[in-house]
């Protein structure tokens, strides 16, 4: 990934266009540590085995049968589609019609430019409706099937008819519920991924790799 005035960056290798990228490889450590990860998505791994190559003992705690988390559900999808498109694919695939309802002026605001075109694009080839400037009225309808929505200007109101799937989504925060009680044992904690701050895969492995470099 190139963006204007910034560093190369890529999901796979956090270390791309760095001068020892070819033949970098993990210090070993001046002391052996025990470190403890819980998750076992890309941050957690990418911790973990920067951690184990230092030569620290390592043990990795995950709460599903299987390594990957969110990234193993979405390799499961056609095509393989970015984990943003997870949503659209199997929303699309399960009713006829999709309608997103947001208070904003635009969807994806507080996403790059590139990544925000390809959302909306997306979105269109899906035929996702949008509805803007909007949030959704609590009334008795909603028993019936139909969701009432009003501007959150001018308080004009609409109705989406025969409703079988509603869905109510906030602003990510962080999965960091296990912190404060780790740190409160006095175990040294660091927060990667999700766990620190809601992001992508390129956010996921910087924050693995940086973790694993530091202990």
């Amino acid at each position: 990934m190139v963006k204007w005035h910034r560093n190369r960056a890529c999901v796979n290798n956090p270390r791309v266009a760095k001068t020892d990228e070819v033949d970098w490889w993990p210090q070993p450590s001046t002391v052996r540590r025990r470190v403890v990860v819980v998750g076992t998505g890309v941050a957690g791994m990418e911790a973990a085995w920067i951690a184990a190559a230092r030569g620290h003992d390592v043990t990795v705690f995950g709460i599903g049968q299987r390594v990957g988390s969110g990234v193993r559900l979405q390799s499961l999808l056609p095509g393989g589609e970015p984990l943003r498109g997870i949503y659209e694919y199997q929303l699309h695939a399960l009713f006829d019609r999709v309608v997103v309802i947001t208070p904003r002026e635009s969807i994806a605001q507080k996403t790059a430019l590139v990544t925000r075109q390809g959302i909306v694009r997306r979105c269109h080839e899906k035929h996702i409706e949008t509805i803007v400037l909007a949030e959704p009225r609590w009334a008795g309808v909603f028993h019936e099937g139909r969701l009432e929505y009003a501007n959150v200007y001018n308080g004009d109101t609409g109705v989406i008819p025969d409703v079988a799937f509603f869905a109510y989504s906030t602003p990510r925060v962080p999965e960091d519920t296990l912190a404060g009680p780790l740190r409160a044992a006095g175990i040294e904690t660091r927060l990667v991924g999700d766990c620190r701050a809601p992001g992508g895969l390129l956010a996921a492995t910087s924050d693995g790799h940086a973790a694993g470099n530091e202990i």
